[in-house]
């Protein structure tokens, strides 16, 4: 359970390494669906996603997030609480289909 105060936000970072358009598909799975966005991130270039399901909607929302691109790319988040005393929360590298949990488990 979050304080009353609690303001969770969520940041991602990708960087397209590939001679490639990456064509980017940012999906979060709510509560009321799967609302998403595309976006193009050039070759070389890094594209940052500030409060990303901000991005994604305009109601409050939470649920998992889910990176879809043409070009295997290296992604970072960030998950927050932005506080008026500061932020805390941590950061944690992407995983791959092949790397999360199997049906069942």
């Amino acid at each position: 359970m979050a304080f009353p105060s609690s303001v969770w936000r969520t940041d991602l970072a990708v960087i397209n390494l590939e001679d490639r358009v990456a064509t980017v598909e940012l999906r979060l799975h709510g509560e009321s669906g799967i609302s998403s966005e595309t976006f193009r991130v050039d070759p070389g270039q890094q594209q940052i996603f500030q409060d990303a399901v901000a991005q994604l909607t305009s109601e409050e929302a939470s649920g998992s997030l889910e990176i879809r691109s043409t070009e295997r790319l290296p992604v970072r988040s960030r998950t927050y609480n932005a506080a008026v005393d500061g932020s805390f929360g941590q950061a944690l590298d992407g995983i791959t289909s092949l790397d999360g949990a199997a049906c069942g488990m």
